[in-house]
């Protein structure tokens, strides 16, 4: 399946479809951080990381915990090298190490993150996740074509909305999809 662009998805949320049932991504939203033509790599952004703490990640990188970081959720970003910190924030002038993924939105890796923010002015907003989900290439164009996922703008007010469980709806409330209807059409809004 060609591409509609040479970023594909890339910058956009990807969404659960109502009828995608599985433990693992079930009413999931994910940012997609990369697609081409060889995968795509995703961050679920409404799934909480089990038995993991703001203050076990400064302890496991030996980094001293600024006091004005309250206590803060870690995410689970999916299924994929589960250790492996990664932070979806604001762009920042003080965290050095990033990379933007469209006009609103960087990562960064958890390490560098926590480190920079240690010493500097945080982002305004910032999610730590833990994990990631991807797909290898065209298996998540033949998961769409089966209605699995929908796409639509990725916007801050729901990567960082704190409420977690909320995200899911308001996303496909915003594409005017009730939970309980939907047809086999796939398609980008």
């Amino acid at each position: 399946m060609k591409l509609p662009n040479p970023d594909g998805l890339t910058g956009k949320l990807l969404i659960a479809s109502p009828k995608l049932q599985s433990d693992t991504f079930s009413q999931s939203v994910i940012f997609m951080v990369g697609h081409d033509e060889f995968g795509a790599v995703g961050i679920v952004l409404n799934q909480l990381a089990s038995n993991v703490t703001i203050d076990d990640l400064y302890m496991d990188f030996n980094i001293s915990k600024p006091a004005l970081l309250e206590p803060y959720p870690i995410h689970f970003g999916g299924p994929v090298d589960v250790n492996m910190g990664l932070v979806i924030h604001t762009p920042a002038p003080t965290i050095k190490k990033s990379v933007r993924v469209g006009d609103s939105i960087a990562i960064s890796a958890c390490h560098d993150f926590l480190k920079q923010v240690s010493v500097d002015k945080r982002p305004d907003q910032f999610l730590i996740t833990l994990g990631y989900a991807s797909w290898a290439g065209g298996q998540l164009e033949a998961e769409m074509l089966e209605s699995d996922w929908l796409t639509f703008d990725a916007t801050p007010d729901i990567i960082f909305d704190p409420e977690n469980d909320k995200k899911w709806h308001r996303s496909i409330g915003f594409m005017g999809i009730q939970k309980t209807v939907h047809s086999h059409i796939s398609g980008a809004a």
